[in-house]
């Protein structure tokens, strides 16, 4: 990821955090840009690109509340109460379980076909 005078260029398959903390969104929420195009984002958020993991097994961890113990024991709310508070370097050591590569895929390939079925069932 590179930078254009503090922002970040988000590149497709890239994770961005926002630390904007709602009542869905405890610790902020972490998405995937699934959006096939590049953008732009401020450096209140943090970009990061995964090496050697699936992207998809990625986004369903983040969509859990597994990483959120982590965040409330290495971070705050800080000065202000309507954003969540962790420097990046500590943000970097968040343990994820990391299965093999193709337990990945299968786990990530199940979620999305489970997705779809909620999202199909809830529009009949």
């Amino acid at each position: 990821m590179s930078s254009l005078g503090g922002y970040y260029i988000v590149r497709s398959e890239d994770f961005v955090y926002n630390p904007r903390i709602s009542t869905s969104a405890p610790v902020g929420p972490i998405n995937r840009n699934k959006l096939g195009r590049i953008g732009v984002m401020s450096p209140l958020y943090t970009v990061f690109r995964p090496h050697d993991i699936d992207t998809t097994y990625l986004e369903y961890f983040f969509k859990s509340k597994y990483w959120h113990s982590f965040m409330n024991f290495n971070g705050d709310s800080g000065a202000r109460s309507d954003r969540f508070s962790i420097k990046d370097s500590v943000f970097f050591e968040m343990p994820i379980p990391i299965p093999h590569i193709d337990e990945q895929k299968k786990i990530g390939a199940f979620l999305d076909k489970l997705d779809s079925l909620i999202t199909l069932h809830q529009r009949m």
